[in-house]
């Protein structure tokens, strides 16, 4: 599409006063969507291979900083400059010092303990979003939202930035009473399969009186059993035939 092929070259190449993109969240840390706008974690190189800002174009050195001591928290009681080797970037051991020394001064500015990493990080990347919201790099426009009704007698549905309905630990109130008058129906192609190998094909089955519509292979006659069932799943609930007739 032209039209696409064009966005695309407009963004990659910064040709732009603003632009619209789909920008969400792919983990339920901040600090994912946070670091790209940072020049060392931008994952953004020039045409001699070294780190340049964010196609926003977006550079400011107390955000990076922040983001630099965010990524060094986890392990940095556990790190010396001895181990240089192990990160990208750095030469030598006295210029990862320095990199921890700034670290360090940033942990000390915003009062964070390397003992508490959890703290710490939450401190710092809130900073770091102030930092970014006021520069407006970027400027949230419309978010996704889902309007929900609950019945009062189901409890504990959850959700989360990735689910809308989790429904895994869900109680309904006095469900006994309201699944008494089903039966559950399978109403997906069944396949019945004979010790011969011989396939039988059936239309849905009956869970609640255990009655399976066919019992013998249409070939060769030999018994089917349960064992022999393929595609066999729960697709519905239908109210029983007993339960429709005390209705009327």
């Amino acid at each position: 599409d032209i039209a696409d092929e064009l966005y695309y070259e407009d963004y990659i190449y910064r040709d732009y006063e603003a632009i619209a993109i789909d920008f969400c969240s792919y983990n339920q840390d901040a600090y994912g969507m946070l670091a790209p706008f940072a020049t060392l974690f931008s994952g953004i190189v020039d045409a001699e291979m070294n780190l340049t800002s964010n196609y926003t174009g977006y550079a400011n050195e107390e955000y990076d900083a922040l983001m630099e001591a965010v990524y060094y928290l986890t392990y940095f009681d556990q790190i010396t400059s001895a181990d240089f080797a192990s990160f990208a970037n750095y030469a030598s051991a006295e210029e990862f010092q320095t990199v921890l020394d700034a670290c360090s001064a940033v942990y000390e500015k915003y009062g964070v303990k390397t003992s508490n990493v959890a703290a710490g990080r939450a401190t710092l990347l809130n900073e770091a979003e102030k930092i970014l919201v006021e520069d407006m790099a970027i400027i949230p426009v419309v978010f996704n939202k889902t309007a929900t009704l609950q019945a009062k007698a189901i409890s504990k549905i959850s959700s989360d930035m990735f689910v809308a309905y989790d429904l895994q630990n869900t109680k309904l109130k006095d469900y006994e009473e309201y699944v008494k008058n089903y039966e559950q129906v399978y109403a997906f192609k069944t396949f019945y399969r004979c010790s011969c190998g011989h396939d039988n094909e059936a239309d849905s089955m009956s869970y609640k009186e255990k009655e399976y519509l066919l019992t013998e292979c249409s070939k060769c006659g030999k018994p089917l059993t349960t064992k022999n069932i393929f595609g066999l799943y729960p697709f519905y609930l239908r109210k029983s035939e007993a339960a429709a007739e005390n209705a009327q």
